[in-house]
């Protein structure tokens, strides 16, 4: 009975290897095209997927107070909607209610797009999307890349969104689920490799990780509010 298990754990292992491989390459040929063809995709309508998940290492994780709202912090991202030709869903690790929505789109509302004109309808041009499952797992401290690819129905939403446009993803520390979440919605990530991202930090103690990695997610978050024709220097 012993040896039935451990053959049938070798298979699985050996399918999910597999499938980690194929996702990954097609990680890479997705970023690639969006690379070789951003000239022409700047120019045209597109909608960013803001996933503000910080994919720190389980117990990193648990390490830290008041976690989602920590995730939370990049709701900067959604100013780039001052672009006229950029959709933004901000997917949240909170429940926001319809107050807090209208509240952050009345102060969108107010702003000055970079042609001088006032932004008007971010009603539609931003949408706030809180995954479905975002309280089913209490206690575990799920990045929300992870809460958000469990989601099923929130997936189906995004999916129907973005049909029939050009859509990216631009997370926030990069997670495996930020991967296998560009294979289900079959869109790009603007990032490195989940792999890559957590190299270099295998020989920090937890507190210097849990500093440094933050820093990280807050420049990022920065550069983002920046207008998204930035976006082509960090493809290069």
């Amino acid at each position: 009975m012993n040896w039935i298990m451990v053959m049938k754990m070798t298979t699985i292992r050996s399918r999910l290897k597999t499938s980690r491989a194929l996702h990954l390459m097609k990680f890479r040929e997705r970023l690639k095209d969006l690379k070789n063809n951003w000239p022409a995709i700047q120019q045209k309508k597109r909608v960013i997927i803001h996933i503000p998940s910080r994919g720190y290492s389980q117990s990193i994780r648990d390490s830290l107070v008041d976690y989602h709202n920590l995730q939370n912090s990049q709701m900067g991202r959604i100013c780039d909607i001052n672009d006229p030709n950029v959709e933004v869903i901000y997917i949240s690790p909170i429940d926001l209610d319809n107050d807090m929505q209208q509240y952050y789109q009345k102060l969108l509302g107010m702003g000055v797009t970079a042609e001088g004109s006032h932004m008007t309808e971010t009603d539609t041009k931003v949408k706030f999307i809180v995954p479905d499952h975002l309280d089913a797992f209490p206690g575990l401290n799920f990045c929300l890349s992870t809460i958000l690819l469990y989601s099923a129905q929130t997936l189906k939403r995004l999916k129907r969104l973005i049909a029939g446009k050009e859509a990216y993803i631009v997370p926030g520390l990069m997670h495996r689920d930020d991967m296998e979440l560009s294979e289900v919605l079959n869109v790009p990530v603007v990032a490195a490799e989940p792999d890559l991202v957590h190299l270099y930090s295998t020989n920090q103690e937890p507190r210097e990780y849990s500093l440094m990695l933050t820093s990280l997610c807050l420049l990022q978050s920065l550069i983002f509010i920046l207008r998204s024709s930035c976006l082509s220097c960090l493809l290069h």
